[in-house]
């Protein structure tokens, strides 16, 4: 509940995909607490958010006035969401073109890493064999086999019927495209793709334009400065694979 409109227009979004396009995966983004503090105050606010602190020379005052966004202000948190929505406004406008190629982002090896295993694990087309049992073909070999044109009910299904079942309510219009979608709540990127081939793509262009509204370090930054402003700490936990 706590992504509360955002839920509802993700769940429209797979209302209407093109069911036969293939199962839909989503993905997460997490921003660090960073991001609040890259966005900077207004000049005419910056002295309303002055604090003074304690001072051993009573004649002399110790005023702190911050300069960027601070979390702990009312009035953050819609400044915050403004940046945050108008990442995924540009991320869903450059999905939509389909000439659209993001460069590589300096964090895809990050993402690659954890995505590779958890993909292997839940990946059920590619048969498992433990070597210490013997392969029930070879030990069979000898036997008479079945008839192989009567249907068996507890046949898995082929690697080509996988995908999703054909099924949409036909009052509803479906796209005939790959469903790639980016919503927002506050800090929490989530992303619908369909088809593994557009997983890096949906992925890279999420960043990039994150990029593209909190500025990533560069030169003129001093040591101080966060980096960068997706959450590596929730990368390493499974965010994006």
């Amino acid at each position: 509940m706590r992504f509360r409109q955002a839920l509802d227009r993700l769940l429209r979004e797979v209302l209407l995909e093109n069911p036969t396009n293939g199962y839909t995966e989503i993905l997460k983004v997490d921003l660090s607490d960073g991001g609040f503090y890259r966005i900077n105050l207004n000049i005419d606010d910056i002295p309303k958010l002055g604090i003074v602190f304690p001072s051993s020379n009573p004649s002399k005052k110790l005023v702190a006035l911050p300069l960027i966004l601070s979390m702990e202000w009312k009035n953050a948190p819609p400044a915050f969401c403004t940046a945050t929505e108008t990442a995924a406004d540009l991320a869903n406008c450059h999905l939509q073109n389909a000439l659209h190629q993001s460069a590589q982002h300096s964090l895809d090896l990050a993402t690659a890493k954890l995505d590779s295993p958890l993909q292997s694990q839940a990946n059920p087309s590619q048969p498992q064999v433990n070597p210490a049992k013997p392969n029930p073909s070879q030990s069979n070999a000898n036997q008479t086999q079945p008839n192989t044109n009567q249907p068996n009910a507890n046949a898995q299904p082929s690697n080509s019927s996988t995908k999703s079942p054909s099924l949409h309510d036909l009052s509803l219009p479906s796209g005939a495209k790959d469903l790639q979608y980016i919503d927002v709540f506050v800090d929490y990127f989530i992303t619908l793709c369909q088809g593994t081939n557009n997983r890096s793509r949906v992925w890279s262009t999420l960043l990039h334009d994150i990029d593209s509204v909190f500025r990533p370090n560069d030169f003129y930054d001093d040591e101080f400065r966060r980096e960068p402003v997706v959450s590596l700490k929730k990368l390493s936990q499974g965010d994006c694979s």
